[in-house]
Formats: structure tokens, C-alpha cells, sequence
């Protein structure tokens, strides 16, 4: 699996996630966040066009162990994880507010689309797989990309 990181100025917490969906196709998603200073918000993440949602109360680190690569600031894959994030991640991160590693990634090779026909044409649309990483437990979204919006609360 490639995890394309979701370029914001916070770092997903690593705490709960609590969700709230509408049948009009509108998703509010709720966690804290972490900001460069080690500060922690409580923030809302809004998508205002998805399909479909998947919650894992797993840990995605030890459920898909050595099953995903992260893209790094330079456009690299590795596996590295620790390597590359303490030491060039975080400096990026505190010099210009964009967090490289936010745990909100977009899954570059979902098999998400394949699991039924309807799902290719969303593809067509513009529908990404996003996927939001919790402490133990994790969230998948296939949202239509770019079409969400996130503010502190």
C-alpha cells in the first residue's frame, strides 16, 4: 500500500475519531490533532462528497505491519518510517507549518475501486481513498479528492 501524505498544518493525534454521516453524502469527522509547537487542538474535518467509510478499531501500524510505504518530503517511498520522519518531517514542520506526515494519507494503489462497479465510475470522478490514522484505530474514506475542509474547534 503507497501513502500519500495529506499536506496540513496539523498531525493527526493519534486519539479517538468520532464520526458523524448524512445520507445527502456529507462526512464530519472529529480527533485531535497535534501542531508543531506540541500543542494538541480538537479539530473537525468536513467532506462534503463521499461514497463510503470503513472504521477499524485496529491499530494500522501492527494490522498492515510491513504492508505500506510512506512518501517522503523528497518523493520517495520507504518504509523507514522513523528515519526519515524525526529527523526531516518535523524540522519542515516547524519551519513552515505543513506537516509532511499528518497520519491523513491518500492510499496512491486503493484496490478500493475494484470491490464493486460502481466504484470505478466514482474513480472517473475524482474519488480518492483517504485514510485518517487513529492510536488504535483507523479510518478509510473514499471522498471525492481535495473536496474537504478542516477547522479547530
Amino acid at each position: 500500500m503507497k501513502l500519500s501524505p495529506v499536506k496540513v498544518e496539523w498531525q493527526a493525534g493519534r486519539y479517538e475519531i468520532s464520526i458523524t454521516a448524512i445520507e445527502e453524502g456529507f462526512l464530519k469527522i472529529k480527533t485531535t490533532v497535534n501542531l508543531s509547537n506540541g500543542e494538541e487542538k480538537l479539530i473537525q474535518i468536513n467532506f462534503d462528497q463521499f461514497a463510503e467509510i470503513k472504521f477499524k478499531n485496529l491499530n494500522f501500524s501492527e494490522h498492515n505491519y510491513n504492508g505500506y510505504i510512506i512518501k517522503t518530503p523528497q518523493g520517495e517511498y520507504s518504509n523507514d518510517f522513523n528515519k526519515w520522519h524525526e529527523i526531516k518531517v518535523n524540522n519542515v514542520w516547524k519551519e513552515t507549518n505543513i506537516c509532511y506526515n499528518s497520519f491523513f494519507f491518500i492510499v496512491e494503489n486503493s484496490n478500493w475501486f475494484e470491490e464493486k462497479d460502481t466504484y470505478q465510475v466514482l474513480k472517473k470522478k475524482g474519488f480518492v481513498h483517504y485514510l485518517l490514522d487513529g492510536y488504535d484505530s483507523y479510518l478509510e474514506i473514499l471522498a471525492k479528492e481535495g473536496i474537504f475542509d478542516w477547522k479547530y474547534l
